[in-house]
């Protein structure tokens, strides 16, 4: 009962902040908080993985499960939350979840939908760095604090050690002198959209320069 009423909130949200696209996608994630009535593979320890997932993809991703914990022990060393992972193997499945072109996505502090270009250490431990930042501040632990959507981003960006989002991606949009966003501009979730669609992947180099940025 708590999961259907977590999952109806979080869709109530993702259609005042998101708009048009996420009602399009809203019943699709729903399917996040109940991965097994929809086909996926229970394989311990609240991870889930996609059917066509062979045996030893399914032990990388428990591998991979750990060592983003280790890493993310390194920052947070109480960690408090144990989210569900849902893990594709095929774009299918991600988007069958309401997945797009992310490589990944969190919900609050009760699952991670992991897309097949999300399968990565620095990926999944961004996402949680997201779960455990919304425990601290939004969860039984703490009082309700807002906090900057750059600050949000820019910790997971700090404990993923993405290289896309690296210090090294900072220094290049320096020397190229690449339009960037002020902090002022990405204190929301529509100030972040609205900054990648400005600054983000469309520059000739690639640079994720708004996760750079915030990191």
């Amino acid at each position: 009962m708590r999961k259907a009423i977590l999952a109806v909130a979080i869709v109530l949200l993702a259609i005042v902040v998101g708009g048009g696209f996420v009602f399009r996608n809203e019943l699709r994630f729903i399917r996040v908080f109940v991965p097994e009535t929809v086909g996926m593979i229970a394989a311990g320890d609240g991870l889930y993985v996609d059917p066509a997932m062979t045996a030893e993809q399914t032990a990388a991703v428990r591998s991979l499960r750990q060592s983003a914990e280790d890493r993310l022990h390194d920052v947070f060393p109480d960690v408090i939350t144990a989210p569900s992972i849902i893990a594709c193997a095929t774009e299918e499945c991600f988007r069958s979840f309401g997945g797009t072109a992310q490589r990944a996505l969190s919900f609050g502090d009760r699952a991670i939908l992991l897309s097949p270009r999300g399968l990565t250490l620095p990926i999944l431990t961004h996402e949680r760095s997201h779960n455990e930042l919304y425990a601290w501040l939004w969860g039984w632990r703490g009082a309700f604090f807002a906090v900057p959507r750059w600050f949000d981003e820019g910790l997971a960006v700090t404990v993923s050690q993405e290289p896309t989002h690296a210090e090294a991606v900072w220094d290049d949009i320096e020397r190229l002198g690449r339009a960037r966003p002020a902090l002022t501009e990405l204190v929301g979730f529509g100030d972040w959209g609205r900054a990648v669609r400005t600054y983000g992947d469309g520059n000739p180099q690639g640079l994720k320069v708004v996760y750079a940025t915030a990191g």
